[in-house]
């Protein structure tokens, strides 16, 4: 898996364990992506990790979450969520965040982020 950077970032699954605030989280990840031009969120991979857990599930209920949940606290932002299976047996979902071409992208709460290099501001 490649490094974190401007079109790619590392999230762990936990993310979607945190019920509303982690969703706020990543979808706050997506506007920024989305406002850059684009990229992947791997989430289920930690940061220090290049694979996820051995073992390691992902449900259809959050792959589905994710791409129902996230377009409702976001303006102007596409993704689309699938389930990924690594070398070693772990799964992981890859979340590909569309660049914003027509408008600004933002939460649905009225905030605003960018991608610069690997963080979100």
């Amino acid at each position: 898996m490649s490094e974190e950077g401007q079109l790619f970032d590392k999230k762990s699954l936990r993310a979607l364990q945190d019920g509303e605030r982690g969703l706020r989280e990543l979808a706050a990840d997506c506007v920024a992506m989305a406002n850059a031009s684009g990229g992947w969120l791997a989430i289920g991979v930690e940061d220090d990790a290049d694979h996820p857990q051995p073992g390691q599930r992902v449900t259809d209920d959050q792959v589905m979450r994710l791409n129902k949940r996230i377009p409702t606290l976001t303006l102007n932002v596409a993704v689309a969520a699938t389930r990924q299976v690594a070398p070693n047996g772990g799964e992981w979902i890859e979340l590909q965040v569309f660049a914003s071409r027509q408008a600004v992208a933002a939460t649905s709460d009225g905030r605003y982020f960018l991608r610069v290099g690997d963080e979100s501001r």
